[in-house]
């Protein structure tokens, strides 16, 4: 099982890497690699968390396949061929990781550093969201969807992902239920008002996922009573510096 399990593990970040090339390519049959690579991971998820549908395996599933789904999404809105290659990489590879520390949580013990699954779980939500933020901002700028529409959607991303960091870092529902519905509530108003500012959708993605990674980090310090000054004015000073990186390269339209 464990020459299985690792060839699974391989296949998913290479399946969709080969998928998302087809698609490009072959755009007639564009959701047929989409479907393999989604049911791919959804047999991973169940074959590497105890092979059992319950709560957990959809705990453990939001964050790949919200990941999966993001990726996706984006490269959709990307004509530069080695722009969509390093997204599609850069997802795949976080991907590969995710999964290999679950395995790892479940299987292998000893190779799995305490806290790895919590920590990645936050970084790639942060991506998820840069992700989903600049799909929906690219649907408002190229297809002119309501933007209001594109924040109801997001809202249910947020929530699913904000909800995802407070689990996999055993923050109970009954403490983290508040901030789980205010933080994405705040988002989504924030998807909002960014979508007036005359720039790319990347830099307005980049944006709401700078501010999802501060709200997020400084509440799961709260909830785990660590919100120490020094942790405190080190989201702050990253975010800013961030933004302002962020906002002095940006091209404004």
């Amino acid at each position: 099982m464990f020459i299985i399990r690792r060839l699974i593990l391989y296949l998913n970040p290479i399946v969709l890497i080969i998928g998302l090339e087809f698609s490009r390519e072959k755009k007639d049959w564009w959701w047929l690699p989409l479907l393999i690579s989604g049911l791919l991971l959804l047999v991973t998820i169940w074959d590497f968390s105890k092979r059992k549908i319950n709560k957990r395996y959809f705990d453990f599933l939001i964050t790949p396949f919200v990941l999966f789904l993001s990726n996706v999404a984006l490269l959709m809105f990307i004509e530069s061929l080695w722009l969509y290659r390093l997204i599609l990489v850069i997802g795949a590879v976080f991907l590969y990781l995710y999964l290999d520390q679950l395995l790892n949580y479940f299987y292998f013990s000893r190779r799995y550093q305490p806290y790895t699954l919590e920590n990645f779980s936050f970084y790639i939500n942060v991506l998820s969201v840069f992700f989903i933020s600049a799909t929906l901002f690219g649907g408002l700028i190229f297809l002119h969807f309501n933007i209001f529409i594109l924040a109801f959607i997001s809202l249910v991303f947020y929530f699913l992902l904000t909800y995802q960091v407070f689990w996999v870092n055993k923050i109970s529902w009954s403490k983290s239920y508040l901030f789980s519905f205010i933080i994405p509530l705040v988002l989504a108003e924030l998807l909002i008002a960014i979508s007036y500012l005359p720039t790319s959708f990347y830099v307005n993605g980049f944006l709401v996922a700078v501010f999802f990674y501060l709200m997020i980090g400084l509440s799961r310090l709260f909830l785990q009573e660590n919100l120490l000054k020094k942790n405190i004015l080190s989201h702050i000073i990253i975010s800013l510096l961030a933004i302002i990186v962020i906002l002095l390269t940006a091209q404004w339209i």
